[in-house]
């Protein structure tokens, strides 16, 4: 965040403020979602562990993971998977 900030040339809270009200969430909720789309396109387009995506895409916890995964999605990322895949073969 301070680096943000210095790079925008304004305060860590003049920053956050101008942040959420262009982009509509804060850094770390931006962050956050980007991981997890990122995650969503992994789980959909790869076999790799579901813990090898979720340590890829900056989580230090599994757990920590599956419940972000589960807020951002409403499946678990193994439900995901499986969705994902058998929405791919009915769409060939």
């Amino acid at each position: 965040m301070d680096m943000l900030a210095s790079v925008a040339a304004m305060s860590k809270y003049h920053f956050l403020r101008t942040f959420r009200r262009s982009i509509g969430m804060t850094p770390y909720q931006f962050l956050l979602s980007v991981r997890m789309r990122r995650a969503a396109v992994c789980l959909a387009t790869s076999s790799e562990p579901v813990s090898g995506i979720a340590f890829e895409c900056g989580f230090g916890d599994l757990s920590t993971f599956n419940g972000r995964f589960r807020d951002a999605f409403g499946v678990s990322p193994i439900a995901y998977r499986s969705r994902e895949r058998t929405s791919w073969k009915t769409r060939q």
